[in-house]
């Protein structure tokens, strides 16, 4: 919804720089370290390239953000974000991540209308704000199974205090989209009719979040519209296609992702002591299309603290089916005397592996706040991924997708302004 932001814009241009109207920023320069010459680490699976064995990548995990907040009356304000994180096109669009109005016109209803966070995870509305967590990423496990980070629509929120806690409920609608890369170039895919809810309830030392959403895929990408049309040429043109590949026409309708309904549901928490933090979230994907298997992700962190230092662990996971294209019964040796036979093979085979995520990820790290705007981190993650489950990295080949062993060192300065 392009016309949101234009929309913002214009009216941010037409503010009067007084005491009301604050410019804030943040950001990360950060340097990440694979040893993998198959898998390459990327923040999300949006992200078209990706680090490499030997490659000192700082576009990865790099981010740069400013945000403007006018403060129009005590029920009013108006709040603009841009964010830099290594989009694959860069517009006024795709860097605007926040463009909305929001009127309060009391402590416990709000109501926003623009360009809002997709509340989906833990850390919806600082996602991209390094210093506001203590790890050096947030865990892909999680947050890099999910691309979108904003809706074009709007939200209303409800809060409310009871017995020293405060409960917040949100219901959110709107429409998303962000690219996905797999293993051709990376392609917008639009969700409509969102529909979301979010519960959480807080002390002064711990906090529990719920949610739920679900969204209409608005149509297929082009790839798998490629995909489809030439397996279709082939029952169709190709003697006996129906002995040598069975069942390839009941197979195109299993690839399509177009008005396909997709749900997500999260837990998460936080628990805080003295000098300890424990934190935890888990989320679930599931659709009406086989294409789309059920995916669970989750992580589990412990993090302590000593001064101005944070010493931290993490165990994350994802969980999918695969698809077995070998259980098709189909005669490769056949397949291969037919032009481009093979290669949709392999294409339908990564096509319907594009979203089963299997891997588990241990993490060790350190956090020196050695200024109160400032921040460096170091981060060791030690990632297992299953055959056919590397959805989460770049993979500079759709058909090799082996179980690999690979190890990330991240080296970050995280900032505000």
């Amino acid at each position: 919804m392009r016309i949101v932001v234009f929309l913002f814009i214009f009216l941010v241009s037409g503010l009067r720089a007084e005491n009301d109207l604050q410019f804030s920023g943040f950001g990360t320069l950060g340097v990440v370290n694979v040893n993998s010459d198959v898998y390459g680490y990327r923040q999300d699976i949006s992200q078209e390239d990706g680090s490499f064995d030997g490659e000192l990548e700082l576009s990865s995990t790099s981010i740069l953000g400013l945000q403007l907040d006018y403060a129009a009356s005590t029920s009013f304000d108006l709040v603009y974000q841009a964010v830099y994180r290594n989009q694959n096109e860069i517009t006024l669009d795709t860097v605007s991540s926040l463009a909305f109005i929001r009127y309060s016109p009391s402590p416990t209803w709000s109501y926003r209308l623009g360009r809002t966070p997709l509340d989906l995870f833990l850390l919806t509305e600082f996602r991209d704000v390094g210093f506001a967590y203590t790890w050096a990423h947030t865990p892909t496990e999680v947050y890099g199974l999910v691309p979108y980070r904003y809706l074009d629509g709007g939200d209303v929120s409800f809060n409310t205090n009871f017995n020293q806690m405060a409960f917040r409920a949100k219901l959110f609608m709107g429409i998303s989209e962000s690219d996905f890369s797999g293993y051709k170039t990376p392609e917008a895919v639009k969700l409509d009719d969102i529909l979301g809810l979010s519960f959480s309830l807080e002390s002064f030392n711990w906090s529990l979040q719920t949610r739920f959403s679900k969204v209409k895929v608005v149509d297929d990408v082009q790839s798998t519209r490629d995909i489809n049309t030439a397996l279709y040429a082939m029952t169709q043109n190709v003697p006996g296609f129906d002995f040598i590949w069975p069942g390839a026409e009941s197979l195109i309708s299993l690839m399509t992702i177009e008005n396909a309904e997709v749900k997500y549901f999260s837990f998460g928490g936080r628990y805080e002591t003295e000098n300890w933090d424990f934190m935890g979230e888990f989320s679930l994907v599931r659709s009406d299309r086989e294409v789309i298997p059920d995916l669970q992700g989750g992580y589990a962190s412990i993090i302590y603290h000593t001064n101005e230092h944070s010493f931290y662990g993490i165990y994350a996971l994802t969980n999918s089916d695969n698809f077995n294209i070998d259980e098709l019964g189909i005669s490769t040796g056949a397949l291969s005397m037919v032009p481009g036979g093979m290669e949709v093979y392999y294409a339908v085979d990564a096509q319907m592996n594009f979203y089963a995520s299997n891997q588990t990820t241990t993490s060790l790290g350190w956090r020196w706040n050695f200024s109160d705007s400032i921040a460096l981190k170091l981060q060791w993650d030690h990632t297992q991924v299953d055959e056919k489950g590397g959805t989460l990295w770049q993979n500079k080949s759709f058909i090799n997708t082996p179980e690999r062993s690979i190890n990330s060192i991240f080296t970050n300065l995280s900032f505000i302004f």
